[in-house]
């Protein structure tokens, strides 16, 4: 029990859902299943006991209002069923016993979950590395595929509004500009990429 509490003492997220990432390894997936098994025993565990003293707090209750209305009416009351002491410290007991040990393998599965990262951290920060870089071509052909649309576009544009000006509506069409020196319209802000696409690091 001291273990399992040094374990814990400052890193409430051990025992919180969601410590573990998911749809990364199989080791790490398989941890994070782990641990998501042994939060949902705790709860059971917890509502157990809580259940348990709820009942003893309602018998105590009844007995009390049992005892009061017999003093009042000055007579014997009947006693609801109530649980003896001997059978509550033993219930409670056993419920305490099922918790340590529970606390217990909490503590091994905890030291194996580290260990287990502790261990593979530098395989596994090798291959981010490389899934970094492999992202990072993403962006760059992003990057490439969206300045070729732009150019693309700023051509089709220059074309149509050459047409519309050129055909007009008088004798000889419109107001005539040579194709040389008619101009395409000035580029937009570029997009911010970063922004747009670095989700992909994660892809």
């Amino acid at each position: 029990m001291r273990r399992y509490h040094k374990l814990l003492n400052g890193q409430p997220a051990l025992r919180r859902p969601g410590w573990l990432p998911q749809g990364t390894w199989p080791e790490l997936d398989a941890l994070s299943r782990t641990h998501a098994r042994m939060l949902a025993q705790h709860r059971e565990l917890e509502e157990e006991r809580r259940t348990l003293e709820a009942k003893y707090e309602a018998e105590d209750a009844a007995h009390s209002a049992a005892l009061a209305a017999g003093f009042r009416a000055d007579s014997e009351p009947d006693q609801p069923d109530r649980t003896a002491e001997a059978d509550r410290t033993a219930a409670r007991a056993d419920v305490k016993r099922r918790m340590d040990a529970w606390s217990e393998g909490f503590a091994q599965f905890l030291d194996e979950a580290v260990r287990t990262i502790k261990d593979s951290e530098p395989g596994w920060q090798a291959e981010l590395k490389d899934r970094s870089a492999a992202a990072e071509a993403k962006r760059e052909e992003a990057r490439r595929i969206l300045a070729e649309a732009d150019a693309e576009v700023g051509d089709v544009d220059r074309l149509a509004r050459w047409l519309r000006r050129t055909a007009g509506d008088g004798p000889l069409g419109g107001e005539h500009i040579g194709w040389e020196r008619f101009l395409a319209t000035p580029p937009q802000a570029p997009p911010d990429l970063d922004a747009l696409l670095g989700a992909v690091t994660h892809a």
